[in-house]
């Protein structure tokens, strides 16, 4: 009989699994790429099931053209489109008459700005010059190596025979400037600003040289044997960074060779900053003198330190992780290297954020932000200057640390000569480089947040650090974006030179990908209810019009609305949930509910989800608001030393206050929630029995167990997560063993009433899965109605689709058992359990 039943089960799961396949090659993502100079073009790209089409389109017309396979690698002037796709295929675009051309067998290409000429390397290892406009074409043949300059003036080539050449983009015209030993391969080339060749970097198995053009000749002026022991490193010279200090000092910087200990005893110190001594990663940057011969590792000089070049002055800084194990990011002390290589000069502190330092492009400065102040530093006076406050900071916890990082980290814009513009508290605020008063430019009102897009400049640099750097191009106005401080409503506005701020859209959207030119921006807008669509707003006209609507079949999201209530808490804070409602919805009944908890919702609230698409945590709230669930995400914040009561409070609240505005069914009310809002989920089942169903997704158990643990991943203790960051107790587990006992759910196990749905990846060391094995156990042990799904060969989300849909279904099935009464799956538990 059981057999049989396996079977039926089987045979029923299987048009489920055939659906769902079928449902997820149904999910259209949409990728904003350019506009042209012009404002007339445009191009972004649709990907479905995975599979990315390019399309170029005439704003003012419906006139377009789709590339199949093409992604964002593409190049858009006023005349042409230049593109390449995933069958080595260039395509090039006349765009005023739409005439297409293709060129096979391309292996990379490169559009040359100021010369308006095409640069490609083709599979039989041609290297080409095209100018489009004549078709005039130039063809090197035999070539292994290829790089134009920064300015696109010049082109080195490199042929199998060895023979290095030099051509010039305008004319076209080479000439010979030697050779490279046989079995040396070219894999850098250093420029002058000009376009001048100064270094060609050439290396075989084992050895480097160091080219250098002399009276038009290429001259070897240093040999390193056995560069990667020389360097500390085993990484081929061609993935290394490569910066040009001077004339004759140039600086290699790569992963360092690190020990291999796997076989040694480790010795974990109890006074170390870090579990063992080589627990810093190991890096190697090397100096090396063209002019006499000297090759210096400053690694080894400044052990523990990461080194970085500024891109003007070209001295060099490093940084230390002040590895305290109590945060999440690490405080970082910032130096600078003397001239000599000596000494490293302590800078700053630096207590905020990863990317807390960024170098002026055109300027010998640095700006880092420090205890809530933004810096600039002078290299050339020594000076410290203080740029400002932050004037509205708001309280740790009632700010999400994520958003506090993507606040603090999101990046300035400078002109590169007299001014940056960074954010300041929800404002963005410019100050000038020659000390006079700071110019606050875009001021918040009392309900925005105000952010200074990407789309205004070019990216300089976009590392952990330095931070993002955005060169403001050649506009002088400014495109804004801005959110209500409950996340409601967002909108796009633009400065202009007159610095005065005019809205151009705004609504219950999220506004996102922009892309400008100087007369339009293009933009992708969606919310729940709204399937992702690129529109363009005209800056001059405010005129605004769709070009492109993506998941053109789903016609079911919007028959669920979406509505983010707001109140005020007993503390007098403003918080708020989202509530997804059924089809249909009819407030004279009710509705069973789910709520799916995880931090702050707020924020997502604008954010599309398409009903196709297969969760990686099991749960997609259209599969329960097309069911007849209700589906209710509060936002919860958190008093330190007390996040389980925050907890019960926050939902409690929500709950209550959305009693008399929803029609929910509070006997049929199931909790779900993955990684945190695994722990959250955990937490409430033992401190209430308001929910007839649980499911908690790797989620933390033993917080105590836990604190005494190891990231593996990343090698490092869990206590951070207990100070500012996740639990928010604020203090060591012996500083405040009340607070970590009554917070543990697994201490209370004994309470719980809710069936749990307890899963996990067999490999997850996110949140190691001994977690949920723990509470799973616990609850057996006591006779408590528990199931646990381990899935192999999966980490902290489920990245297989089968599992991902397993999952899905299960997870399904639990909540229609215990809130809607249909039919027990034989995976559960039995009713005398």
């Amino acid at each position: 009989m059981k057999m049989l039943f396996k079977i039926l089960f089987f045979c029923t799961l299987l048009p489920n699994l055939a659906v769902a396949q079928e449902k997820q090659a149904m999910v259209e993502h949409i990728a904003n790429d350019k506009v042209s100079p012009d404002s007339r073009y445009v191009t972004f790209v649709s990907v479905k099931d995975g599979k990315p089409d390019l399309i170029l389109r005439e704003v003012a017309s419906n006139r377009s053209l789709t590339f199949e396979g093409m992604g964002t690698k593409t190049e858009l002037t006023n005349e042409y489109f230049f593109g390449m796709n995933n069958k080595r295929q260039l395509v090039k675009v006349s765009l005023h008459d739409f005439n297409t051309e293709q060129i096979d067998g391309v292996v990379s290409y490169s559009w040359l700005h100021r010369q308006q000429k095409l640069l490609y390397l083709n599979n039989t290892k041609e290297v080409v010059l095209l100018n489009p406009a004549t078709q005039k074409m130039l063809k090197f043949e035999d070539v292994k190596f290829y790089e134009a300059s920064p300015n696109g003036n010049a082109v080195l080539l490199v042929k199998a025979s060895g023979e290095v050449f030099n051509m010039l983009t305008s004319t076209g015209s080479t000439r010979l400037l030697g050779n490279v030993d046989n079995g040396m391969q070219a894999k850098h080339v250093l420029w002058n600003k000009d376009g001048s060749l100064i270094y060609l970097i050439a290396a075989d198995a084992e050895n480097l040289v160091v080219f250098k053009q002399l009276k038009n000749k290429i001259t070897p002026l240093l040999t390193v044997a056995d560069y990667k022991k020389a360097f500390n490193t085993k990484i081929d010279i061609s993935r290394m960074q490569v910066s040009l200090l001077d004339n004759q000092k140039i600086a290699f910087s790569a992963v360092g060779r690190a020990a291999d200990r796997a076989d040694e005893i480790e010795v974990w110190e109890g006074n170390s900053d870090y579990l063992r001594p080589d627990s810093p990663a190991a890096v190697s940057f090397v100096v090396a003198d063209v002019g006499t011969g000297t090759v210096l590792n400053l690694a080894e000089r400044f052990p523990a330190m990461q080194f970085l070049v500024h891109p003007f002055s070209k001295s060099i800084y490093a940084y230390r992780i002040n590895d305290d194990l109590t945060k999440f990011i690490p405080t970082k002390t910032f130096y600078r290297i003397d001239s000599k290589y000596k000494t490293a000069e302590k800078l700053a502190e630096l207590t905020e954020g990863a990317k807390t330092i960024y170098f002026i492009p055109d300027k010998p400065y640095a700006v880092y932000f420090y205890r809530n102040n933004w810096y600039l530093y002078d290299e050339d006076k020594s000076t410290h200057k203080k740029l400002g406050n932050e004037t509205d900071t708001v309280a740790v916890n009632k700010t999400s640390y994520f958003e506090r990082f993507q606040r603090k980290g999101s990046g300035i814009f400078t002109d590169g000569q007299k001014r940056i513009a960074v954010p300041v508290g929800n404002d963005i605020t410019y100050y000038r480089f020659d000390g006079k008063s700071p110019a606050v430019v875009f001021t918040a009102t009392a309900d925005r947040t105000w952010y200074m897009d990407e789309c205004n400049g070019n990216i300089i640099y976009d590392g952990p650090v330095p931070g993002k750097i955005l060169k403001t191009a050649e506009y002088k106005d400014n495109v804004l974006r801005w959110h209500s401080l409950d996340h409601s409503l967002e909108g796009i506005a633009y400065a202009g030179t007159d610095h005065k701020v005019r809205d151009m859209v705004e609504g219950n959207f999220k506004y996102g990908q922009l892309k400008r030119s100087q007369r339009i921006v293009t933009f992708v807008r969606e919310n729940g209810q709204s399937v992702p669509e690129l529109w363009y707003v005209d800056l001059v006209t405010g005129d605004t019009d769709i070009l492109y609507k993506s998941n053109k079949h789903d016609s079911i999201s919007t028959q669920h609305a979406v509505k983010y209530y707001t109140w005020k808490n007993a503390f007098g804070q403003e918080t708020g949930a989202i509530v997804r409602f059924p089809k249909g919805y009819d407030p004279a009944r009710k509705y069973p509910v789910i709520v799916d908890v995880y931090e702050q919702k707020l924020i997502i609230q604008n954010e599309y989800t398409s009903p196709f698409a297969q969760s990686m945590t099991g749960f997609n709230y259209h599969d329960y608001v097309g069911d007849g669930y209700i589906v209710i995400e509060p936002d919860i914040y958190y008093t330190y030393g007390d996040p389980g009561g925050s907890i019960l409070n926050y939902i409690t609240e929500a709950l209550d206050q959305l009693q008399d505005k929803v029609a929910i069914d509070r006997d049929n009310m199931g909790i779900i929630g993955h990684s945190f809002g695994g722990y959250e989920t955990n937490y409430m089942v033992t401190a209430t029995h308001m929910f007839k169903a649980a499911v908690s997704g790797a989620g933390i158990a033993d917080i105590v167990n836990w604190y005494f643990s190891v990231n593996w991943e990343r090698r490092k203790p869990e206590f951070w997560r207990y100070y500012e960051e996740s639990f928010r107790i604020g203090k060591g587990f012996f500083k405040a063993k009340e607070s970590y006992l009554a917070n543990s759910p697994i201490l209370h196990a004994d309470k719980v009433q809710t069936p749990l749905l307890l899963w996990t990846g067999r490999e997850d060391y996110h949140v190691d899965w001994h977690q949920s094995v723990s509470m799973f156990l616990a609850l057996k042990d006591l006779g408590k109605p528990v199931n646990l799904l381990m899935y192999p060969k999966e980490g902290h989300v489920l990245s297989t689709e089968p599992n991902q849909k397993d999952l899905t279904l299960k997870i399904k099935q639990w909540f229609d058992y215990h809130l809607k009464s249909k039919d027990k799956q034989q995976w559960m538990y039995e009713s005398s359990n």
